[in-house]
């Protein structure tokens, strides 16, 4: 399947890249059907708004008592357990990585959204991995009723995710977060994901709901 072939080219890389840290972003084409993602949707996802105005290191702190059953976290656990060296369901996988690129400390706030962040040089530096498939006008969730045609810009679903219409997934507030603690560490920020908030190159039409490209915007600004 989708997360063995994922499993099988990360082996590939870390092969001609030995001892580099690989920072994975997840995109459209990483989900079937495209841009269709179901989340856990349970008491402890919650827990992002809660650590509203704590650490980072908080929203690491639930990974532990994170569930891992694939019926409960869908797509993101496969994608999970395909790039954690020591997922509970690494036996089904023919390769071996040579190390984790999504760690137990990422399992929390992925499983929650596909999302989490990297540090190097000792803190100096910081790469924050968004999932922004979710900000996407052709992303489906798993609380809509039916998959849609999204073979043309006509049919685009107007959804919205089942938590935080606002702010899906509690990302944008993980991302304030983040970043006010790198300003105050001043240490170095790289934001990286699939699709950007712009305009693409082959429809020519915006890659994120309007509301998303303010609201990120007004965070990174």
């Amino acid at each position: 399947g989708g997360a063995a072939i994922l499993r099988e080219l990360t082996v590939i890389v870390q092969e001609y890249f030995p001892n580099t840290q690989i920072v994975f972003s997840i995109g459209n084409n990483d989900v079937v059907p495209d841009y269709y993602l179901n989340f856990l949707d349970t008491d402890s996802a919650e827990a992002v708004n809660d650590n509203a105005g704590s650490s980072a290191e908080n929203f690491a702190s639930s990974a532990s008592s994170m569930s891992t059953n694939e019926e409960s976290t869908g797509m993101l656990d496969l994608i999970y357990q395909a790039l954690n060296a020591d997922g509970y369901n690494t036996d089904s996988f023919a390769n071996t990585l040579q190390t984790s690129v999504l760690k137990p400390t990422d399992q929390h706030t992925f499983l929650k959204g596909g999302y989490y962040y990297r540090s190097f040089h000792n803190g100096g530096l910081l790469i924050l991995s968004l999932n922004t498939v979710i900000y996407s006008p052709f992303y489906e969730s798993s609380s809509d009723d039916k998959i849609h045609d999204n073979s043309t810009n006509d049919n685009r679903p107007d959804n919205s995710d089942k938590m935080h219409d606002d702010d899906p997934r509690g990302q944008f507030t993980w991302l304030k977060i983040i970043l006010s603690e790198a300003r105050r560490n001043q240490s170095r920020a790289v934001i990286v994901g699939h699709i950007s908030p712009s305009v693409g190159s082959f429809r020519h039409t915006q890659l994120w709901k309007t509301e998303y490209i303010q609201r990120y915007y007004e965070i990174v600004g």
